[in-house]
C-alpha cells in the first residue's frame, strides 16, 4: 500500500482557494477562537460577554455557510 501525501503547495492553493471562498466565515472562525482564547483569564463579567459573542459567532457562521451553500 502505497500513501501519497499531497505537496505543501497544492495545501495552500487549495487553502487559498477556501479562503477566497468563505472569506466572512474564515473571519467568523478566526473571531470566535481568539475569545475563547481570551475566556480563559477572563473575569466573570467579561466571560458572560465573551459567551454571548461566542453564541453569536456561532449562529453567524451558521447563517452563513448555510447563505453560501
Amino acid at each position: 500500500m502505497n500513501l501519497n501525501f499531497p505537496s505543501v503547495q497544492s495545501l495552500w492553493s487549495d487553502f487559498l482557494k477556501v479562503v477566497t471562498r468563505f472569506p466572512l466565515q474564515i473571519l467568523v472562525a478566526l473571531a470566535a477562537t481568539v475569545s475563547w482564547c481570551l475566556l480563559v483569564d477572563a473575569s466573570k463579567r467579561t466571560e458572560e460577554q465573551l459567551i454571548v459573542f461566542i453564541v453569536v459567532c456561532n449562529f453567524a457562521l451558521t447563517l452563513l455557510l448555510s447563505a453560501d451553500l
